[in-house]
């Protein structure tokens, strides 16, 4: 999940043994998550909502062009 004006990147996974929770004060401060955001923006996997990684490309593409 991302907040509306991107200020948090929150993202979470069930594993074998626990849930992986993870969350990101001003992601476009960090080089992992916005690698990591990239890369969802881009995949092509059936679990991957549509919405959610267009929302994140258009914050990447706002990010990268602060016309």
């Amino acid at each position: 999940m991302m907040a509306l004006d991107g200020s948090v990147y929150l993202g979470c996974s069930t594993g074998e043994n626990g849930v992986d929770v993870h969350a990101v004060a001003h992601p476009a401060r960090s080089d992992n998550v916005l690698r990591y955001l990239e890369s969802y923006a881009h995949r092509d996997a059936p679990l991957a909502e549509r919405e959610l990684r267009k929302r994140v490309a258009d914050w990447l593409a706002d990010r990268a062009d602060p016309a």
